[in-house]
């Protein structure tokens, strides 16, 4: 059994309350792959890192915990919110991703780090197995410092190759807030996916936000 189908069963089962970033060994591992790899104790393949905390490691047949550990590290709550949006930036290829972050009323003040990443299916392509959220690119990260009941917005740029504009419904990004330490075993305070199609800045358009309603009319029945 290949972990293909594991990490696609997970995708499936936890939808929204999981955000999960698939990264790759030779031929198709990336720079921040390779940094990534030396940040955590890394032991080998596959490896599945829950909230940058738990290893998910168990010998020769890790699939068999995956959901236990998931569910274990999903009944801990966080104070930490994310809300995810992007538009198409200034060319057709770019899109500006901007992440509201905030803690919550209560919650504990703390520095965090901000990631925002790109993701799609089917990368790598494989002749045996189906790849669900493979890494394609990760913005520059951003730290900040946020005491309770506040929010700030994070925003990147990404520019999207040929293979992600050719394949734009099994595009995502993520964004996740972790504790910013210099390596090891970081908690991921929270994280979030957007799925194709990508969420817009205005929800309405007929100044129902900004409560101008001088565009408005009214009809009777």
């Amino acid at each position: 059994m290949t972990t293909g189908p594991v990490v696609s069963d997970l995708i499936d089962s936890y939808g929204p309350s999981m955000a999960l970033l698939g990264l790759h060994g030779a031929p198709h591992q990336l720079p921040w792959t390779t940094a990534r790899k030396n940040y955590y104790p890394f032991t080998g393949y596959p490896t599945y890192m829950i909230d940058g905390l738990d290893d998910s490691w168990h010998g020769s047949s890790p699939w068999e915990f995956w959901d236990d550990d998931t569910d274990d590290r999903l009944a801990i709550t966080t104070d930490v919110t994310i809300e995810l949006r992007a538009v198409q930036g200034a060319t057709p290829e770019e899109r500006d991703i901007t992440a509201t972050v905030c803690i919550e009323s209560g919650g504990t003040g703390k520095s965090m780090r901000i990631y925002i990443a790109e993701v799609l299916d089917g990368y790598p392509a494989t002749a045996h197995n189906f790849i669900r959220n493979g890494l394609r690119q990760v913005a520059a990260t951003e730290d900040i410092i946020l005491a309770s009941d506040t929010c700030t917005d994070v925003t990147r740029t990404l520019t999207l190759d040929a293979t992600s504009l050719a394949s734009l419904e099994d595009m995502s990004f993520i964004c996740w807030a972790q504790d910013d330490l210099i390596s090891g075993l970081a908690e991921v305070f929270q994280a979030t996916q957007l799925d194709w199609p990508l969420h817009t800045d205005t929800i309405f358009s007929d100044g129902f936000e900004s409560e101008d309603t001088t565009e408005w009319s009214m009809t009777s029945p």
